[in-house]
């Protein structure tokens, strides 16, 4: 009836499953945790610069050495408003912010049309960031390595953003630019999806999710609320792709390894009126807890231009407290 009701997932078409279990081949854990390690260290243009400009300079080699067209795309704003990557996490305007988004490009058959494929790397103050989001950005970076030998039809974009710990700015600055040059058709965005928890009770649920997300909540409850699963959130455009996304989750784990969410500001005639109640643009009514910054994460909000479907991935452990953030 909300029009929350979890897809049902089916079995992979024979030649996603091809692609899928040779591309999962491919996979080098190793190289996985070395980038993750590398990574993990404070980073933020406001108060550790070393370690987020260090982060810059490996993305970009890892993707160039990966075959990738590759660019830094530097950003300045002023009189910007944001939130504060710290405490309560409250709004705030930053009178000045410079900082550089790192995008690589695989043009397919179509070129003007594309797939974005998306994961900040800076993280909140005090914090390395392992879970949010170096695990992320490890994960892109995998996939370049993976990815560089395949063709497409649509091109696929790769973006690592800066700036979102304190309103999603980075990707607010790109995203009007690759509009500009790409019909972006599809994004799936990669947020902390390096910690699980098989122990029960270890994925708590905020008050209300049972109303909007029921037989989600009932399946959870079902699994002892283990946190152990991955947490796709949706768009209503971005159906299909999140049902094919769950789909190959639950082939190369379990069906209890995923679960599906549409986002709550998506939510017909709801979403609206939650919208109001937190003051974003793009607002959200949950955040995800993890363990390397001990905050919440931003839930993803619909596509970040009308055209877009838009798929974002996140591991549990979810939903424990809000954040007044404005997710993409």
């Amino acid at each position: 009836m909300l029009g929350t009701r979890e897809p049902r997932l089916r079995l992979l078409l024979p030649s996603l499953l091809t692609t899928l279990d040779c591309t999962l081949g491919a996979v080098s854990i190793a190289r996985l945790r070395a980038d993750l390690e590398a990574l993990a260290v404070p980073r933020s243009r406001l108060h550790a610069p070393e370690g987020i400009t260090a982060a810059e300079a490996r993305i970009g080699a890892r993707l160039r050495e990966a075959g990738w067209q590759t660019e830094r795309m530097p950003f300045s704003l002023s009189d910007v408003e944001g939130n504060e990557d710290f405490g309560s996490y409250a709004r705030t305007v930053y009178p000045r912010l410079d900082g550089t988004n790192v995008v690589a490009v695989k043009h397919g058959n179509r070129p003007h049309e594309a797939v974005l494929i998306g994961a900040h790397y800076d993280s909140v103050r005090g914090s390395p960031g392992a879970d949010d989001n170096a695990s992320g950005v490890a994960v892109l970076l995998e996939l370049a390595r993976v990815l560089a030998a395949l063709r497409f039809r649509r091109s696929v974009i790769l973006a690592a953003f800066d700036m979102e710990e304190i309103g999603l700015l980075g990707a607010r600055a790109l995203l009007p630019e690759l509009a500009s040059r790409f019909q972006i058709r599809a994004a799936v965005v990669l947020e902390s999806v390096g910690y699980t928890s098989r122990a029960p009770r270890s994925q708590r649920v905020p008050p209300g999710m049972d109303f909007l997300y029921r037989g989600q909540t009932q399946r959870l409850a079902r699994h002892a609320h283990a946190g152990d699963f991955t947490a796709v959130i949706y768009n209503g455009p971005s159906r299909h792709l999140a049902r094919v996304f769950g789909e190959a989750i639950a082939h190369t784990a379990r069906r209890e390894a995923v679960t599906l969410l549409r986002d709550p500001n998506d939510v017909p005639l709801l979403g609206r009126f939650l919208a109001r109640l937190v003051p974003a643009p793009c607002a959200t009514s949950a955040a995800v807890t993890t363990p390397s910054s001990g905050r919440p994460v931003s839930l993803p909000c619909s596509s970040p231009t009308p055209q877009t479907s838009a798929t974002r991935t996140i591991t549990a452990p979810l939903i424990r407290r809000r954040r007044s953030t404005t997710p993409i």
